[in-house]
């Protein structure tokens, strides 16, 4: 076990100690496993630029976060976690707290049948208060998802400069929140040319947000300075399809400077009732 923060570089070895940029290790997972860290103690795994994958340097997705342990990358158009369309980024279902994704570009994930069909997946099962996570400058494009690319459950959650371009397949995101305190804060995001993946096992695909939560109480999402446009959603399984924001249950949702526009949906059933901003659930505003 390491009690400090530790460097990783797609040229880098496990052999090397990792406790400095001239001696990275290679392997995320490893320096995952390895890192020490909680609450008083919180660390850092600083990624040099390059491509991360299975095949360049044994890269092993998804990635199990951990709490207290931030993900850094040098530049988000140069640190790349490349899937190589054979897995999901990242996921935690172990009710770890305060993680911070940042400077990353994830290209080409390919889930249908692991990680319940979702990119990333970030989950407080046992609804444990103070749970916190903040991705910042993250790029993700050219993605294939059966359920979900970014899935958070029972989380405040900030998310800072990110991107979803060219992704296809089911929800771009989805927030649901199940305790009282939780707030989504969201700055500076694009969802842009996002579209439906054609595939027997996607029957409700949509490139939008979703928002719910399970309380009657209302939850606080604001959402500024966001772009969703040129989104396709042919979802015609349902009465109502939706191609930019849908709103379940229990949430008050403050858009400040956004754009929506050029999304588009034929209508559930072949009947036209198409919306770009949806509102189907009890208790929830805009």
């Amino acid at each position: 076990p390491v009690d400090n923060d530790l460097y990783v570089s797609p040229t880098g070895s496990n052999n090397n100690s990792g406790l400095t940029p001239d001696n990275p290790l290679q392997s995320i997972n490893y320096a995952l496993s390895s890192i020490v860290s909680d609450s008083l103690n919180p660390y850092t795994i600083f990624l040099e630029d390059g491509i991360y994958s299975k095949s360049m340097n044994g890269q092993a997705f998804p990635l199990n976060l951990r709490g207290y342990v931030s993900i850094e990358g040098e530049s988000t158009e140069n640190t790349i976690f490349d899937a190589e369309n054979l897995s999901s980024f990242l996921f935690c279902m172990d009710n770890d707290s305060n993680i911070s994704v940042k400077n990353l570009k994830l290209i080409n994930s390919e889930v249908f049948y692991n990680n319940g069909g979702t990119s990333v997946s970030i989950v407080n099962p046992n609804f444990f208060e103070n749970r916190f996570i903040n991705f910042e400058n993250i790029i993700f494009l050219d993605n294939i998802h059966k359920s979900y690319l970014f899935s958070v459950l029972d989380m405040n959650a900030n998310l800072k400069n990110v991107y979803f371009l060219n992704n296809q397949g089911g929800w771009q995101i989805r927030f649901w929140l199940g305790n009282d305190y939780e707030v989504i804060d969201i700055e500076n995001m694009v969802i842009q040319n996002c579209s439906q993946y054609t595939h027997p096992d996607i029957f409700s695909a949509t490139p939008v947000f979703l928002f719910g939560a399970i309380d009657d109480e209302p939850y606080q999402v604001t959402m500024k300075n966001t772009l969703i446009a040129d989104n396709v959603d042919n979802t015609t399984d349902y009465s109502m399809s939706c191609s930019a924001i849908s709103v379940s249950f229990s949430i008050d949702l403050n858009l400040i400077n956004c754009t929506i526009g050029n999304n588009y949906t034929p209508g559930g059933a072949g009947q036209g009732q198409g919306a770009a901003l949806l509102a189907g659930g009890v208790g929830s505003t805009f």
